[in-house]
């Protein structure tokens, strides 16, 4: 059974160390989408790069470049 989506974003609010990381948010429930956000864009760009490399679905928000948001399957 898979986790709650809200309970990955409390989770992640409480355990997310990478730099300038603010808060996490449920994008999307439907999609299990959580939307990261930090204090700047290049914040963003470094911690969905490390995403990727985790081969985790990691995007840059279209609404913001300091949001990125991440699928879990």
């Amino acid at each position: 059974m898979s986790t709650d989506i809200f309970v990955l974003a409390q989770r992640a609010n409480q355990m997310e160390k990478s730099p300038g990381f603010q808060r996490c948010d449920v994008e999307s429930e439907a999609d299990r989408e959580l939307a990261f956000h930090f204090d700047s864009a290049t914040s963003a760009h470094v911690f969905q790069a490390a995403r990727g490399v985790l081969n985790m679905q990691a995007r840059i928000s279209d609404r913001a470049q300091n949001i990125v948001i991440v699928k879990h399957p």
